[in-house]
């Protein structure tokens, strides 16, 4: 992978302005790519963590939406995503060893971020390059499981006065009963296949981000799944295709940690969930026990929106927006 600028030629899927583009590096030297986008007023830091298979592109409206709020927002592609780094050949396999890794790798974004805060602490206040309080995070789909897990370690809560979780990937909907999804990856990884593609997985399929496969679960807005899909067309080195068997086995010993008793006792800070009705991806169930065991929450059911809350049409996308603007008044953030 070059470590190049990635913000550097013209992207013709959404016009992005980013402050500062970069890259972190992981303990195990994998290069993570991350950008900062300024807000004309800031009064808070954002901490966007997307799902899987996707990158900091996508989010262009998400990172609008939230610098007219006036945060600034922090964003990365997750090591296996976007121009982050892949650790096998095949570049299209999403592969994970633990979830662990992906929990120290938000560190490092935090990390940066502290960096940013201390850097700024002498500047004028009226510096629209200082990262301000109050701080929040944003985080969608696997993106939120990672993020509850990193907060479920306890120590990490003063770092975060609130989140978001958009669709939580709390647990995902197998198509197949769980304790069979067990019993064939923990023969396979006992076989040393954990690398190999999970039953029904394979290479990025350009038709499963079109319209009508992927409206059928994601969103109902076809005009930007057509555009996505054009994206990738245009820039292939985005794509990422299915899921590895060790990613599978990863995913269930994590969502056994946070659904065990006491898993998420730590986490103290507000957290407003947000949950599609017509969602076909993650478990709603499970994601909907998980927030009401956490001890300051709110959980919203958004009518009309499949699993990409943040790109449906316009007016379910304007009640998803309404529900976060009252979240952060009643809890003054």
């Amino acid at each position: 992978m070059s470590n190049c600028a990635v913000f550097d030629a013209p992207v013709p899927y959404v016009p992005l302005d980013a402050e500062r583009t970069g890259w972190l590096t992981a303990g195990d030297g994998a290069q993570l790519r991350y950008a900062r986008f300024g807000a004309r007023a800031p009064r808070g830091t954002l901490l966007l963590l997307t799902g899987r298979t996707e990158y900091i592109e996508k989010y262009a409206d998400v990172i609008a939406a939230w610098g007219e709020r006036g945060f600034t927002v922090y964003a990365f592609d997750w090591r296996n995503q976007g121009l982050s780094t892949r650790p096998l050949d095949d570049p299209h396999k999403h592969h994970l060893a633990s979830v662990d890794t992906l929990v120290d790798d938000l560190d490092r974004l935090m990390a940066r971020i502290d960096a940013d805060a201390d850097a700024d602490a002498d500047a004028a206040a009226d510096d629209p390059g200082r990262v301000p309080a109050p701080r929040l995070a944003f985080a969608h789909s696997m993106g939120g499981h990672v993020l509850l897990r990193w907060l479920a370690a306890g120590n990490r809560l003063g770092r975060l006065d609130g989140a978001i979780l958009s669709a939580p990937m709390v647990d995902i909907r197998y198509g197949l009963p769980k304790g069979l999804v067990r019993a064939i990856v923990g023969v396979a990884g006992r076989l040393g296949l954990g690398a190999r593609y999970a039953p029904g997985q394979g290479p990025a399929d350009p038709q499963d981000r079109r319209a009508p496969r992927a409206a059928a679960v994601l969103t109902h807005d076809t005009a930007d799944l057509d555009a996505e899909a054009a994206f990738l067309d245009a820039h292939p080195a985005y794509a990422l295709g299915g899921v590895t068997i060790g990613w599978l086995r990863a995913v269930l010993a994590s969502t056994d940690r946070l659904m065990a008793p006491g898993g998420v006792s730590a986490i103290r800070l507000p957290v407003l969930g947000l949950l599609g009705v017509e969602e076909r991806v993650v478990d709603n169930r499970a994601a909907e026990r998980l927030i009401r065991r956490l001890a300051d929450h709110r959980l919203v059911t958004i009518a009309g929106a499949r699993h990409e809350i943040w790109r449906e049409l316009p007016p379910v996308r304007a009640r998803m927006w309404a529900a976060i603007d009252e979240f952060l008044s009643d809890r003054a953030l």
